[in-house]
């Protein structure tokens, strides 16, 4: 998600993934940004279809999108990965927005965390920031 005006990385949703191997070992790991307002005003365009998939849809949606961003990384594609990314801020924000409540505020004021295990689930976490975040001006 590219911006118009230069945030600084406090200003960022940070997205941290990490894969364990089938004994637990951390075996890679990654970490992107994405600014999280600007990815508010992009999701505005899949409420919609969010709504009109469901609650299911959405929530598989996160998941998806950590799993090919992880992907994307292992064979080198750095724009895949941010791409990714941000589809899986923009889905984890619809389906928790749409279906569990969760406000913009609480929303840009935390970061994301995937962790990928060896027998195939996932677990996404949403984690709160200590700092403030601020709207970037373009």
């Amino acid at each position: 998600m590219a911006s118009h005006s230069n945030p600084t990385n406090d200003d960022l949703m940070q997205i941290h993934l990490k894969a364990l191997d089938a004994s637990g070992q951390l075996y890679f790991e990654l970490n992107e940004t994405v600014d999280p307002y600007q990815l508010i005003e992009v999701s505005r365009e899949r409420v919609s279809i969010a709504r009109e998939k469901g609650q299911v849809f959405a929530e598989g949606a996160v998941p998806h999108f950590g799993s090919e961003m992880l992907k994307a990384a292992h064979e080198g594609r750095d724009e895949a990965v941010h791409r990714n990314a941000c589809n899986a801020a923009m889905w984890a924000w619809l389906s928790s927005s749409i279906f569990d409540g969760l406000t913009e505020e609480e929303f840009i004021q935390s970061n994301l965390h995937f962790t990928f295990y060896a027998d195939g689930p996932v677990k996404f976490d949403r984690i709160k920031v200590g700092a403030p975040r601020r709207r970037a001006r373009g």
